[in-house]
Parts: C-alpha cells; sequence; structure tokens
C-alpha cells in the first residue's frame, strides 16, 4: 500500500510537472503572440498615422483645387463674349472719332484766337505809333 501510494504520488507529480510543462509552453507562446500583437498594433498606429497626415494634405489640395475652380468659374462668368468685344471695339472707335474731331475743332478755335490776338496786337501797336506821330 506504501508503495502504492508512493507510486501514485509519483505519478501525480509526473502528471503536475507535465501540466506544468505544458501550461508554461503555452505561456510562452501566448507572451510571443502578445508580443508580436504589439508590434503589429505600433506597426498599424504609425501607418495610420500616414495615413491621416496624407488625408489632411488631400484635403487641404481638394480645397485648394475647389478654390481655384471657383475663381476659374468666376472669371469665366466675367468674361467679355466676342460679339460684344466686337461692339466694344466700335464704340470705343467712334469715341475716339468724336474726341479727335473735337480736339481738331479746339486746335483750330486756338489758331483763329491767335491769328486774332496777332492782328489786335498789330493794330494797337498801329495806333500806338500813330498817336505818337500826332503828339
Amino acid at each position: 500500500m506504501q508503495r502504492s501510494l508512493e507510486e501514485e504520488a509519483a505519478t501525480h507529480e509526473q502528471a503536475i510537472l507535465d501540466l506544468r510543462a505544458k501550461y508554461q509552453k503555452q505561456l510562452e507562446d501566448l507572451s510571443e503572440v502578445v508580443e508580436q500583437q504589439k508590434k503589429a498594433r505600433t506597426q498599424l498606429e504609425k501607418l495610420r498615422g500616414g495615413l491621416e497626415a496624407e488625408k489632411h494634405e488631400l484635403d487641404a489640395e481638394v480645397k485648394s483645387v475647389q478654390a481655384a475652380k471657383q475663381v476659374r468659374t468666376k472669371r469665366k462668368a466675367e468674361e467679355v463674349p466676342p460679339e460684344m468685344l466686337d461692339e466694344i471695339k466700335k464704340k470705343a472707335t467712334k469715341d475716339v472719332e468724336a474726341i479727335q474731331k473735337q480736339l481738331d475743332e479746339a486746335l483750330s478755335a486756338k489758331e483763329r484766337a491767335e491769328r486774332s490776338k496777332t492782328k489786335l496786337q498789330q493794330e494797337v501797336g498801329l495806333c500806338m505809333s500813330e498817336a505818337l506821330a500826332v503828339t
């Protein structure tokens, strides 16, 4: 009976050692899995940060493109159609011709005034000479 108890105790001890070894191996395997998960998480967080930065850059680029599109649309709306350009050119040509005519008339009036002035100065000069000659 003693021997049987000793054998049974030895068997239990061996079973405990086997279970301990088995659980130790499982614990090591799980620790390795946890370590790999931590590394994967770190890599994913780095990737996420990079993707968020890229998203912000793309958002900024989209805003820039939208602003440029609005400016282009506004400019296009403000552009004068070719038909209107011809009308504007004709009107401007008529305005220039009218101004040139007014300038020519003003120059003619100036020349007439200068001739009148010269003639009056000559007459005044003659009157003064006659007045001097009379005295």
